[in-house]
């Protein structure tokens, strides 16, 4: 699996010009040969709250028809993160097309960021993500999900071995993000993939995109700034790595409930 992430600077409620640099990585990657793409959280809109009524559409249109329409000419998939409108409802939600355009996953993110006024703006979603991929199955989590470790062993549980998290992440907690990425990987034995965006002109800071790997190496890390990194998985890295050191094998369920 070839993967690329794309550290990106997104504008406001500038919807063309995000999805220009969108379309541009996504050209940049399939003729790296990577497999699959990954945006930030908010890569078409920017970080928007009050805007976001009017920049929410339908699965099926706005900026998802255009993702769709991007996979489908460049031959790769697409995941990230953007606000959309189901029954009236606006949803924080991450998507996942595939290299023909085709929207095989979609993902209401479960835990609004309530500090930062999420739940004033968006429903939360009731459903975990897992779906099948043409290299393994997969989950998608959408950033302040990621301090929650039931979820992803929930996403383990069910048969994922990589999980693909879109975030906007920023100061003062990046160290944070940093640390639950890895955390998350070593826990459930897994890849997580977090694409974060990049340093914004209000000086926001944020960054630090990384694929960590089941054992918690970290495979790529970004900086700060704007960037497309690459990188070459083997997936069944996993397997692998579960057969030799058979941590998930050795859980007490019965002792702590559910998980």
């Amino acid at each position: 699996m070839k993967i690329s992430i794309f550290q990106m600077q997104a504008e406001k409620g500038v919807l063309e010009k995000n999805l220009d640099k969108a379309e541009h990585a996504a050209k940049e990657a399939s003729g790296l040969g990577s497999n699959i793409l990954i945006l930030p959280e908010y890569w078409a809109t920017g970080y928007d709250l009050g805007k976001l009524s009017g920049l929410a559409t339908p699965v099926n249109k706005g900026v998802f028809s255009e993702v769709a329409r991007i996979s489908k000419e460049n031959k790769i998939a697409i995941i990230g993160a953007s606000p959309s409108v189901e029954k009236g409802r606006v949803y924080n939600t991450a998507f996942y097309y595939n290299k023909d355009g085709v929207l095989k996953e979609k993902y209401h993110k479960m835990h609004l960021f309530n500090i930062m006024h999420e739940n004033d703006y968006f429903y939360a979603g009731s459903r975990h993500s897992v779906f099948s991929t043409e290299w393994a199955k997969a989950g998608m989590a959408t950033c302040f999900d990621l301090r929650f470790p039931e979820l992803f062993r929930r996403i383990t549980l069910d048969g994922a071995k990589i999980v693909f998290v879109p975030g906007f992440w920023p100061e003062p907690r990046l160290e944070h993000w940093r640390t639950l990425l890895k955390a998350r990987a070593i826990e459930n034995l897994v890849f997580v993939a977090g694409c974060n965006s990049a340093a914004l002109s209000d000086s926001t800071e944020l960054g630090f995109s990384a694929l960590i790997g089941p054992r918690g190496d970290v495979i790529l890390e970004a900086a700060k700034d704007e960037v497309l990194l690459h990188a070459e998985i083997d997936i069944d890295e996993v397997d692998k790595y579960r057969k030799d050191f058979p941590v998930l094998e050795q859980r007490r369920s019965g002792e702590y409930g559910e998980f």
